[in-house]
């Protein structure tokens, strides 16, 4: 049985083999990939709870790469074993339902509108079970997952950094120009410099709340330069925005000294100055003064995605959704023919997928942690939501089932959950310290 420590240095090494593989010509043998694969979960088989963080930290980094990857990708594969594990606890702990019902009644939602509409599950379904099987899992050590969790987004975003840093072959595409420069990347560069700003915001959180010993938050000091660095170099201007309204949030609502803050504002300065005289800024610059008013086009997707939608003749598409393939084909841009869009736009989305009842069900998922948390972490899971609830006004992420995004909202929920039941057992102690004083007065 693996001791803590030697489990942390043990997946922080498989963690290392997963950033250090960057070979774009071929695939690792599936021996070694699946003996990887069992190097992850056969440790974690007595310690369900830590299944959910060292899986999306994984998955997080695998799909990612701009290599071959070097776990399988397709999160459909996981379904089994988070089943596998999720089972494991309930059965260990005798629980029966496990979650919110409200989750269930989600799923069965989205499972049955897919399934109706177009014979499958789509990834959103998939994520957001696997998501609940997660919980699950770690229902019983919430304050271990709600210290662990967020360290699977910090190294993913120090990972993906590493890579676009110092991985200058990984910049294979071409997406935007701005006069004679250009954003290149692997991937699209809005999911890629979102999925950094999760583990930068976090890292952010976790130095403002203070309390670290200075070895690791001069780590944690060290990875927020470089995921900035790498933003600006992917210089998706949506991410940039979220993550500059969050940390000022998180700033804001931060009860850190004011000493302290001013330190940090006066780093921030000389950290600004040492982007701009580097020209790491430009790009930023050069799109944001190339902008046409239409956000590259997305203002008027939204608008002929919204008119195709709301022409449609059956009302019952407006309550229940046209499902994911038809949705798809919704829009016709610049008076073509060419359908099939992009809607860069999660809300819309959700709503062209799963019709009013379905956005219905996500406003009252991400409500859930608002409902449940301790007051006195309120502001920091509104700030949290209000990261991702941004992100989502550009991209798509959780309409497709970007598993990285749902396991994100899913640490929203445990950190929230975790804060519920610290009140729990502070109101009782406290109802435990009264009775015992009138029992001493008797």
């Amino acid at each position: 049985m693996m001791n803590n420590k030697f489990l942390y240095i043990y997946y922080c090494a498989l963690i290392f083999i997963l950033a250090l593989y960057t070979n774009m010509n071929q695939s690792p043998n599936m021996m070694i990939r699946m003996g990887y694969l069992a190097a992850m979960v056969l440790p974690l088989i007595n310690r369900e709870y830590v299944f959910p963080t060292v899986i999306i930290c994984a998955l997080g980094i695998t799909k990612n790469t701009f290599a071959y990857p070097f776990m399988p990708t397709d999160i459909a594969y996981y379904i089994v074993l988070a089943l596998l594990f999720a089972l494991f606890a309930m059965y260990r702990r005798d629980l029966v339902i496990g979650v919110n019902p409200l989750f269930y009644l989600v799923f069965a939602y989205i499972a049955l509108n897919d399934i109706s509409l177009q014979g499958e599950l789509s990834n959103m379904a998939i994520a957001f079970f696997i998501c609940i099987l997660f919980y699950i899992c770690m229902k019983d050590n919430l304050d271990i997952a709600n210290q662990i969790l967020p360290f699977s987004f910090i190294l993913i975003s120090l990972t993906i950094s590493y890579w676009v840093i110092f991985c200058p072959e990984a910049q294979i595409n071409s997406y935007n120009k701005a006069g004679d420069m250009e954003q290149r990347g692997w991937s699209d560069p809005n999911y890629l410099s979102a999925v950094l700003g999760m583990g930068l915001v976090l890292a952010v959180k976790d130095l403002l709340q203070g309390g670290n010993k200075f070895t690791y938050s001069s780590f944690l000091a060290m990875m927020v330069g470089g995921s900035t660095i790498s933003m600006l170099i992917l210089a998706s201007r949506g991410a940039i925005l979220s993550v500059i309204l969050t940390i000022a949030l998180l700033f804001v609502i931060s009860k850190t000294e004011k000493t302290t803050k001013v330190l940090a504002v006066i780093f921030a300065a000389i950290f600004i100055i040492f982007l701009y005289t580097n020209q790491y800024i430009d790009l930023v610059m050069a799109r944001v003064e190339a902008e046409d008013g239409t956000g590259s086009q997305r203002t008027e997707i939204w608008a002929s995605k919204i008119n195709d939608f709301f022409l449609m003749d059956n009302p019952l598409n407006w309550i229940f959704g046209v499902g994911q393939s038809e949705g798809a084909k919704l829009g016709h841009l610049f008076g073509t023919s060419y359908s099939a869009l992009s809607t860069h736009n999660d809300y819309i989305s959700l709503l062209i997928y799963y019709g009013f009842v379905g956005i219905s069900l996500f406003i009252s998922v991400i409500a859930y942690p608002l409902r449940i948390c301790q007051q006195t972490v309120r502001p920091q899971v509104i700030t949290l939501l209000a990261y991702l609830l941004i992100c989502s006004m550009t991209i798509e992420p959780l309409a497709h089932g970007n598993f990285v995004y749902w396991g994100f909202l899913l640490y929203i929920i445990v950190f929230a959950r975790y804060s519920q039941e610290q009140e729990l057992i502070d109101e009782e102690v406290e109802e435990f310290e009264e009775e015992f004083d009138t029992y001493e007065q008797e």
